[in-house]
């Protein structure tokens, strides 16, 4: 479960950091 749950907010964090460089403000 610690994996996992650690994968998952690995994931978010990518995802967010990939919708900041994607959309430059």
């Amino acid at each position: 479960m610690t994996v996992r749950r650690i994968l998952t907010i690995d994931n978010a964090a990518d995802l967010a950091v990939l919708k900041q460089v994607s959309t430059p403000v």
